[in-house]
């Protein structure tokens, strides 16, 4: 009786293994997919961007892209919302390296309300080892800079009045790479340089 509990437990435990590692292997995947999608829109506007006169009305192309990358953020968003309830942020361990990164680029692209309230959660798996600083970095330079505030770590790079690309400013310039180190990012300029050629256009300092 005894041995047939022991293999009864075992059975049980494997199993329990099993459907959270498939738990998790669809979250994964999801969050994923989530990025690729949002990585596709953001190639179609980058693209565009480059046909785009500022100094001109928006045309009806423009808005409709514009509308349906900000559809997809939005609904983007609310996903990972719904994921952070359920399990808290997606960790290393839970998900993966890219995925969990990738969590933090689909929060990037949402509201600044929503990255207020999924911050917390990020900075405690950031404090656990269990998510990159250097993406809690990029996300509470998003949220200084919605509310008018100089950034940190200079990971926001914005649109300025005629649809020039400029690094938003920096709160003590100086000391911007020794912050950027501490948490895992590369100096500020080789950051610029590998931005610009990516996007294909200057960035103003």
């Amino acid at each position: 009786m005894n041995r047939f509990r022991s293999i009864l437990a075992a059975l049980i435990a494997i199993q329990l293994c099993a459907c959270a590692t498939s738990q998790n292997a669809a979250l994964r995947d999801e969050i994923i997919e989530m990025v690729r999608v949002d990585q596709l829109m953001r190639e179609r506007v980058v693209a565009a961007m480059a046909h785009v006169d500022f100094d001109a009305p928006p045309t009806d192309d423009w808005i409709a892209l514009v509308d349906e990358q900000n559809q997809l953020d939005e609904s983007n968003g609310r996903r990972l919302e719904e994921i952070v309830e359920l399990y808290g942020w997606p960790t290393i361990d839970m998900v993966g390296p890219q995925a969990s990164s990738g969590a933090q680029v689909i929060l990037q692209h949402g509201s600044v309300e929503r990255k207020k309230r999924l911050l917390p959660e990020l900075e405690k798996a950031v404090s656990n080892g269990q998510a990159l600083a250097r993406d809690m970095a990029m996300v509470r330079d998003s949220i200084l800079v919605a509310d008018g505030q100089n950034q940190i770590y200079g990971t926001q790079i914005v649109n300025g009045p005629n649809g020039e690309m400029m690094l938003y400013p920096v709160e003590e310039p100086d000391l911007v790479d020794e912050r950027r180190g501490m948490v895992g990012l590369p100096p500020l300029e080789d950051y610029l340089r590998d931005t610009e050629k990516n996007l294909g256009r200057p960035i103003a300092r």
